[in-house]
């Protein structure tokens, strides 16, 4: 079995260069950047969503049956649609930085992103390598994002991304996943988690106090206690879970659904029950209220938008099917529900 191998180094201004690397696993990514204003405020808004199959106009062949062409009446038009409606949850949220989930293509994301210049966005970086997923991880940011990653997970499902962003004067490093579905037993999204466990232990050798967020879709509900990984005897055993056991066991990571009633309220509703499959995980150092750049308590939250609902459970994007035929309707946004939360940044 390979290695797998991640060695870095720190430049001085504390950015991260990549001396040795397995090609296979890990990948430098294109970043995007335009020129626009200089963002210097004192809270930062961190977000994450699942925006739902958000395909481009172009056939490439490798798309869902319901958007491919041939199969469904998806168009340019649709596409466009899905802009506008990323763009007014964007527009209301008002996020610094936001994890996007189950993007296309470049060219889906390099859309949505020159609909948006007038937000003040800055760059955007879409995790397209190494591996191959019909849909990926991407990232837009109202702050320069100095470097990008892309790790490899596992066969067919999406790269893990990772992005170092200049905040002011201090780098923050996030994490964009987009763990296998709750299709795959336990055991898929455990490989994933070991996988990012690993790339979380090679940066806090480096530096322990470095500046983490991991956030995105982890297919993982908060309080999910079933598993095809057991450990223990059938005395005394427990089933194993793969963001709490490597991720956020002793807090390792912060979650931070443990700061609300997960229970009456989540961000993705699945069988008549709120689910928290999203998440937004931080480091200890960004607990620490003496850091340049640090987590406001109770923050975390929501964002539960009057037109992102319908019967109060999330609007989806609507479709309906003639036979084999998928017909989109034009209306709704996803299955899933924004999340962010804030962070104080002191100069």
């Amino acid at each position: 079995m390979k290695k797998f191998l991640l060695f870095l180094t720190l430049f001085s201004c504390s950015t991260i260069k990549i001396t040795r690397i397995e090609e296979k696993n890990f990948e430098e990514l294109e970043v995007n950047c335009i020129e626009n204003s200089t963002k210097n405020d004192s809270i930062l808004v961190i977000a994450s969503y699942n925006v739902e199959n958000f395909f481009d106009d172009v056939e490439n062949g490798y798309e869902y049956k319901d958007y491919s062409q041939k199969t469904s009446n998806y168009s340019r038009a649709f596409f466009l649609k899905k802009i506008e409606n990323i763009k007014k949850v964007l527009t209301d949220l008002n996020p610094d930085i936001i994890g996007l989930q189950e993007i296309e293509t470049k060219r889906a994301i390099e859309q949505l992103f020159n609909n948006i210049k007038d937000l003040n966005y800055k760059c955007f970086v879409i995790a397209d390598k190494p591996q191959f997923s019909i849909v990926k991880t991407a990232l837009i940011s109202k702050y320069k994002i100095i470097k990008a990653i892309g790790y490899k997970t596992i066969p067919d499902v999406r790269n893990i991304l990772l992005a170092e962003i200049l905040v002011n004067k201090d780098t923050l490093r996030i994490f964009v996943n987009h763990w296998k579905s709750k299709i795959a037993p336990e055991s898929e999204r455990i490989k994933i988690a070991k996988i990012h466990r690993k790339i979380l232990d090679s940066l806090f050798n480096i530096n322990p106090k470095m500046k983490v967020i991991s956030l995105g879709d982890f297919n993982t509900n908060v309080n999910d206690n079933e598993s095809d990984v057991i450990e223990g005897n059938a005395f005394n055993y427990k089933p194993i879970v793969g963001l709490r056991e490597f991720l956020t066991k002793d807090n390792y990571l912060y979650d931070l659904w443990k700061e609300v009633r997960y229970d009456e309220v989540g961000s993705h509703y699945f069988k008549n029950k709120w689910g928290t499959l999203d998440h937004i995980l931080i480091s200890q150092s960004l607990l620490d209220t003496n850091s340049t750049i640090f987590y406001i308590k109770n923050s975390f939250n929501v964002f539960k938008a009057h037109y992102l609902l319908f019967n109060g459970i999330p609007y989806r994007w609507q479709v309906e099917f003639e036979g084999n035929f998928t017909v989109h309707l034009g209306k709704g946004f996803s299955d899933h529900l924004p999340i962010y939360a804030k962070f104080k940044l002191k100069n």
